[in-house]
């Protein structure tokens, strides 16, 4: 792949995923336009009076079934689509920049691993400090044998 064109696609999935973020953010602290209506005051005090006996007590009110109740339904939130679609598209800008990285990963390591099997001499790479400390003591022994 041409690395300017993996350096732009690289911003191009940032500069996406960053505006997404920031737009699931800002319509996810969003205030719905029903949360504007205010509530009638309850603090309000009764002229009604208090203390009348009722006439007969302890007696389960009468349940009455309203038939709209049953038939409402919760209001679905105007925010619920846009907030699927900016998800959606995070979560695509985040599998397109995991590919990306792993590719480049994977072939970092591949090379390494191709350059240190396959050199120019056909030799494995060797650490010249490596062979310094081979030359005295008991591995001595097992470094010449091995060359």
């Amino acid at each position: 792949m041409n690395p300017k064109f993996k350096v732009i696609l690289y911003l191009v999935l940032g500069v996406c995923l960053a505006s997404f973020s920031a737009a699931f953010y800002a319509t996810y602290h969003a205030k719905d336009a029903s949360a504007a209506v205010t509530a009638p005051a309850t603090n309000a005090s009764s002229a009604t009076v208090s203390n009348v006996v009722a006439g007969v007590t302890n007696q389960a009110p009468a349940l009455v079934a309203n038939p709209d109740e049953e038939l409402t339904v919760r209001k679905r939130s105007p925010r619920a689509g846009r907030l699927a679609a900016y998800g959606i598209a995070m979560f695509f800008s985040v599998i397109g920049l995991a590919v990306m990285i792993g590719y480049d990963v994977s072939k970092f390591f591949a090379n390494r691993v191709n350059e240190f099997i396959f050199n120019d001499n056909l030799e494995g790479v060797r650490s010249p400090e490596m062979r310094r400390r081979s030359t005295s003591g008991p591995r001595a022994i097992i470094w010449a044998r091995w060359e």
